[in-house]
C-alpha cells in the first residue's frame, strides 16, 4: 500500500499573501497554514506578481495599498495573463471605499476592509478554494 500523504500535499491548495505590513502578513501565512493551506508571501505588488508568474496560485490575497505597485495593478497585470486569478483584495488607508470598488471592476471576487473579521476571511477562502 501507498503512503497517501504526498497526495494530501500535492492537493493542499496554494494561496499567496501580498501584504507590506509585516505582522499582517506573517499572521495569515501563519493562520493559513495551520489550517493546512500551503502559503508564499510577498511584500509589494512586484514582489507579489514575479512569485504569481513563475508559479500561479489558487487564490491571491492582497493589500491594495503597497510600495512599488500597489493592490490595483496587482490585480490588473495578473488578470492580463492569468483570466482565471482570484484575488481578495483588502484596504485600510482612508479612501478605501473607492479603492475597493475599483478592486471589484478590475477582478477582485471579494474586497474586506481593514481591520476585517477572521471569521469571515476565513469563510471566503474557503468558499473560493475550498478546505485544505
Amino acid at each position: 500500500m501507498e503512503d497517501s500523504s504526498s497526495d494530501i500535499d500535492a492537493a493542499a491548495k496554494h494561496i499567496l499573501i501580498i501584504e507590506d505590513l509585516p505582522q499582517l502578513n506573517r499572521f495569515l501565512a501563519q493562520l493559513l497554514e495551520h489550517l493546512g493551506y500551503s502559503v508564499s508571501t510577498a511584500i509589494d505588488g512586484r514582489e507579489g506578481i514575479e512569485r504569481y508568474r513563475a508559479q500561479p496560485f489558487d487564490l491571491v490575497i492582497t493589500d491594495v495599498f503597497m510600495p512599488k505597485k500597489d493592490g490595483l495593478q496587482v490585480i490588473r497585470e495578473i488578470i492580463d495573463e492569468f483570466l482565471d486569478a482570484r484575488f481578495i483584495a483588502m484596504s485600510g488607508a482612508g479612501s478605501y471605499g473607492d479603492s475597493l470598488l475599483e478592486a471589484r471592476r478590475l477582478g477582485a471576487q471579494y474586497t474586506f476592509r481593514k481591520p476585517f473579521n477572521t471569521e469571515d476571511l476565513l469563510q471566503v477562502i474557503q468558499r473560493e478554494v475550498g478546505r485544505p
